[in-house]
């Protein structure tokens, strides 16, 4: 039976992994099937294991211990639905997972019982006729034999038709192909996630950039091969007045339409291949498909099977107030923002954030067209586009300074990195971009 684990108190609340396998570690380092953050936590702190019909869990020696329930935790022990294991300052609510009798579940050949896994054990008698041989080798306690009828409990049994016989030997042979499929789907995909597979992920989105890495890969902090959700909500002050961006970086990703992105349910678009290199997106969200006052979930959904690698990164909700004004006035403005981004941009060399000025005039020429009654189509065009190329630039700058950073601080130390991270915060002064808690986490970590 599977099982779920939501982080109630601590780092990260609110997320929530389900699992459906018999054993899951829980520890402070990335090899572990839940990484818990916090210090407090051991490489390898504690493990939820399957007992019977139900699971316990167990301290694996860890320097501060586990609670359960607020109690110190001794021995292992059963838990119950709604039990709360503390690790650290982290609390997790432990939670039953019922499936419905008729839902589909999919598990490995061996987890099957006997009596319900594909049978290898048809097999044609010598008289021509085919029989399923049970636990003692005969179908029904006798086989076909030559040049008469099989006899089970004293009643003659004839030989099946032809057709059905051809029909059951069809269906054996597609079954036998669809457990072949499924060992070779388990085989090609085991390497490619260094972590266990959350069958479900749900994780809170905010309003400054999550700098962990999500998905399936060799950076990934948070494993979510095949899904994951970000939850958020969404409130207006003046309902109407605002304008939403979902803003992330990928990477990883080897061909287009591989990750569909969904909010709500509703299609948003597919992660681009990045060939590489990390690329960052956004995505206007359509204030029809919101729902105000309540969750919303942005979705990241892997279409290919087995899983292929996927990573995002610098996951964010961005929700700006849109301006009033007249038509003529917005008009205006969204000129007079436009011209000052492009003047900026022109003068890129001439000061390090002039090209983190024009993005902001863009964005904002961006913001003040989406308040318009009627769309100006020329500008507004005019202006995505250029936004785009601004903002891939502005990346492309980090991601060069950044590997400046880190490749001073091997070759030539800790004192010339420093130079290179402070002259990044020259280009990106505020926290408005990704680049600028990047650059301090780096920063605090010398």
């Amino acid at each position: 039976m599977p099982f779920s684990l939501r982080i109630e108190e601590g780092k990260f609340s609110g997320r929530r992994y389900v699992f459906d396998q018999a054993e899951v570690v829980l520890g402070r380092t990335p090899e572990n099937d839940v990484v818990v953050p916090d210090d407090g936590a051991s490489r390898k702190h504690a493990k939820i294991s399957q007992e019977g019909e139900g699971y316990q869990v167990e301290d694996m020696n860890s320097s501060n211990g586990t609670r359960v329930n607020g109690q110190p935790l001794t021995k292992p022990l059963t838990l119950r639905d709604g039990d709360l294991v503390q690790i650290g300052d982290v609390k997790f609510k432990f939670g039953v997972q019922q499936v419905a009798p008729n839902a589909t579940r999919i598990v490995a050949v061996s987890d099957l019982p006997q009596w319900d896994r594909p049978s290898t054990a048809l097999a044609r008698s010598p008289g021509g006729a085919l029989a399923a041989r049970g636990p003692g080798g005969a179908a029904g306690g006798a086989l076909a034999r030559p040049g008469g009828a099989a006899k089970a409990g004293g009643a003659a049994r004839r030989p099946l038709p032809k057709r059905v016989r051809l029909m059951l030997f069809g269906v054996g042979g597609l079954v036998g192909l669809m457990i072949l499929a499924k060992i070779a789907q388990k085989i090609v995909g085991g390497g490619a996630s260094t972590g266990p597979v959350a069958q479900e992920a749900e994780f809170d989105l905010g309003s400054k950039p999550d700098l962990r890495y999500y998905g399936l890969g060799p950076d990934v902090d948070v494993p979510a091969p095949g899904r994951a959700a970000f939850i958020f909500n969404f409130s207006e002050p003046v309902p109407g007045k605002s304008l939403l961006t979902f803003h992330c970086s990928t990477d990883g990703v080897a061909k287009p339409e591989d990750i569909e992105v969904r909010l709500n349910g509703h299609h948003l678009g597919y992660l681009p291949a990045t060939f590489g290199d990390a690329r960052p997106v956004d995505w206007l969200l359509d204030r029809h498909q919101l729902i105000t006052n309540a969750e919303n979930r942005v979705e990241f959904i892997n279409l290919r099977r087995p899983p292929s690698n996927w990573e995002v990164f610098g996951l964010w909700i961005e929700q700006e107030s849109l301006p009033t004004g007249t038509p003529d006035q917005l008009l205006i403005e969204a000129k007079s923002e436009y011209s000052l981004a492009e003047n900026r941009l022109g003068n890129e060399q001439v000061a390090a954030a002039n090209l983190h000025d024009a993005w902001l005039h863009f964005k904002r020429a961006r913001l003040v067209l989406a308040a318009m009654p009627v769309a100006n189509d020329q500008l507004q065009s005019l202006v995505t586009a250029r936004l785009s190329e601004v903002t891939n630039r502005l990346d492309h700058k980090c991601h060069e300074m950044l590997f400046t950073a880190n490749k001073d601080l091997h070759m030539r130390g800790p004192d010339k990195a420093m130079e290179t991270l402070k002259d990044v915060l020259n280009y990106f002064p505020v926290d408005d971009h990704p680049c600028y808690e990047k650059t301090q986490k780096m920063i605090n970590q010398l």
